[in-house]
């Protein structure tokens, strides 16, 4: 049988184009950029990379650039124009215009809860191992939600973070499918998801990226017979300091910090600053960058990997 080749609708790519870049990449890579100016974000590897709020980017040292979102994956990520227009085109109905940096929070609900089989799914398949799934979908800082676009229906991870009330005040996004990810509006980024030591006097905080690299370094302390709730996991939501301000002025027990980023030039400079700044404070600070993989995640993959091969 010949094999039909991917393609795509006028009115997807219609859709596509309409897609503001700037809102797109802080939706699904806002660890990679950095604000620069009023209107414009800068690549954290690439400083010559600038995108601005109009949707229009350059990329000064290679000498490419572009008006869309579309032309971005092609250019920069190497996409071909199919697949970026399917990426680009899941979020037309969220990102058409560009985002509005507001100081004052807009109100925040959590997102109504939907298929947690998904979700669950989707997980498990990453690694994360029963056990902290279990805990986490019990307390409710991990549960499923659906969204409809015109052509389907998506399944995200929520991971709800919650103030020192024990009230949900941020909710971050995961896709089940695809590149989606992104914040649930007027989330407080002082409360990103977080995994409670058993005892709340515990002195370990663990820092990470992502609520997965969080989850999966729980697996694998579970893995390695350690007592994985020795520690307290903190998500900053990407590479924010304001989260482990908040968390150590409502844990004053805490004195070791434990800094998990992902092993690539912006997590490891991170890392540094951290280090530096917790150092000089008074606190044991100990990089835990991942060696030999990018982040927690790939890490506990390729143990996953390593022991089914040995088991074949």
């Amino acid at each position: 049988m010949e094999r039909v080749k991917p393609y795509v609708t006028e009115e997807q790519i219609r859709a596509a184009k309409a897609v503001n870049t700037l809102a797109f990449l802080l939706r699904h890579q806002p660890e990679r950029f950095k604000r620069v100016g009023r209107t414009e974000h800068a690549h954290c590897d690439h400083d010559s990379l600038k995108v601005s709020s109009n949707g229009k980017w350059n990329w000064h040292s290679k000498g490419v650039g572009g008006t869309t979102a579309v032309q971005y994956l092609i250019k920069v990520e190497g996409y071909d124009f199919v697949r970026a227009v399917q990426i680009v085109c899941a979020d037309a109905p969220f990102l058409s215009s560009p985002p509005v940096i507001k100081e004052k929070n807009s109100g925040f609900a959590l997102p109504p809860r939907g298929d947690n089989f998904k979700a669950y799914q989707y997980l498990a398949g990453r690694g994360i191992c029963d056990e902290v799934l279990a805990f986490c979908f019990h307390t409710g800082r991990v549960y499923g939600t659906n969204r409809r676009t015109a052509e389907r229906e998506y399944t995200n991870c929520v991971f709800v973070g919650f103030d020192e009330s024990g009230n949900p005040a941020h909710a971050g996004l995961r896709g089940t499918q695809g590149f989606f990810r992104g914040n649930v509006t007027g989330s407080d980024k002082r409360h990103p998801f977080c995994i409670p030591a058993e005892k709340e006097g515990a002195s370990t905080l663990a820092l990470y990226e992502s609520p997965i690299d969080a989850m999966s370094d729980a697996s694998l302390r579970i893995r390695r017979g350690a007592a994985w709730r020795e520690q307290h996991y903190l998500s900053l939501d990407g590479l924010s300091m304001l989260p482990i301000e908040t968390f150590l002025k409502s844990h004053p027990g805490v004195t070791h910090l434990r800094i998990c980023t992902d092993n690539d030039k912006a997590g490891r400079e991170h890392a540094a600053r951290l280090e530096e700044e917790y150092a000089a404070r008074g606190y044991w600070v100990e990089s835990c960058i991942p060696h030999g993989a990018k982040d927690y995640n790939e890490l506990l993959q390729k143990e996953l990997a390593r022991e089914r091969g040995t088991e074949r």
